[in-house]
């Protein structure tokens, strides 16, 4: 057909040895081969973005709002506290506060935003949340004891 173009065929580049041996221990399809730049490049690009995708999700996804997670969250930093606060009134020999925790990394302020209460007796130290209420001295409260 006169006025009408022919599309010209590409012709891939031609692979050096190391490429070629490269390319023939990767388990891809023949049509990944062709190239090495834009063959192995693409699935390699979207294995990386895949695992990328999973590594920095969260680790549990709820989408039920909920309380039960935030009370599982609460454990787990109350218990971090009262490790803490053990380990500072163990080596300064005195109650440690909130700020002094704080400011070690290890976060003084539970998933509802209240601050938890750190106390030292002879038997141990202890870090309570008010819990979801926020009231102290309830049967909602988290508390930890570490000795």
């Amino acid at each position: 057909m006169p006025g009408r173009l022919k599309p010209i065929a590409r012709t891939p580049r031609r692979l050096f040895d190391h490429e070629r041996r490269l390319l023939e221990r990767i388990p891809l399809p023949r049509m990944f081969h062709t190239d090495l730049h834009m063959g192995v490049a693409i699935p390699i690009a979207i294995a990386i973005i895949v695992f990328g995708v999973i590594l920095l999700a969260p680790r549990r996804m709820c989408a039920c709002g909920g309380s039960a997670s935030k009370v599982e969250l609460a454990k787990r930093l109350v218990d971090a506290v009262a490790a803490a606060a053990a380990d500072d009134a163990t080596y300064s020999g005195r109650c440690p506060t909130s700020a002094q925790i704080d400011s070690e990394g290890v976060a003084t302020t539970d998933p509802w935003g209240r601050h938890l209460r750190i106390t030292c007796t002879d038997a141990g130290t202890k870090a309570t949340s008010a819990g979801e209420d926020g009231e102290l001295d309830t049967a909602d409260d988290i508390e930890a004891v570490r000795r």
